[in-house]
This record gives C-alpha cells, structure tokens and sequence, in this order.
C-alpha cells in the first residue's frame, strides 16, 4: 500500500521562494526597527549624530594615541592595544621566570 513518490517539484520551489521573500522581509523590518530605535537614542541623548561622531571619534583617539599625560615626569598615554602587549609580554616574563626557579616567589615554609 506505500508508494514510492518523487518529490513535488513546483511544491518545493514555491516553498522555496515564499521562505526567501519572508526571509528578506524579517530582515529589513528587523533593519527598520533597529533603525528607529538608533534615531530614538540620538535624540534621547540630545545630541546629533554629527556631534556624536565627533565625540566618538575623541574616543578613540584617546584609547588609539600617543599623548603626554605629565612630561615633566614623562608619563604618556600609548594605545590601548599596545598596553595590552606590554602587560602580556611582562606577565609572560615573569611566568618564565617563576617557572624557570629564577627569582621566582616561594610558597613560606617550604625549602629547596
């Protein structure tokens, strides 16, 4: 009593096209939303979204740039990217160190 069918062709590409034409519609309402719901902040916010670039782009100079904080005692500000391998490489020394039995700190009460 089963049959063996073949699929259903124009069913399935019909299927097919509806799928991609919702799928691109939840894609540009979801873009509208997202849309509305940044142009709502911005005015929330008070500021345009000119100044607000401004004040972005103030931002990341500051994580991104060289600067003097002090030069008479010579501190600088270096990007943050960079304090972040700084950080690493000193760690990493200090753990090859530790490691090594060079300096490393020992645990009280024990000896070697």
């Amino acid at each position: 009593m089963t049959e063996d069918r073949e699929p259903n062709a124009p069913l399935t590409v019909v299927a097919g096209i509806v799928g991609a034409v919702l799928l691109f519609v939840l894609v540009v309402t979801l873009q509208a939303v997202f849309y509305r719901a940044e142009r709502a902040e911005v005015v929330r916010k008070g500021a345009e979204p000119d100044e607000l670039a401004q004040v972005r782009a103030a931002q990341q100079e500051l994580l991104n740039g060289y600067r003097w904080v002090d030069e008479k005692q010579g501190v600088v500000r270096i990007p943050i990217a960079r304090a972040m391998e700084l950080v690493a490489e000193r760690e990493r020394g200090a753990a090859a160190g530790a490691g090594r039995g060079t300096g490393g700190a020992r645990p009280a009460g024990r000896s070697r």
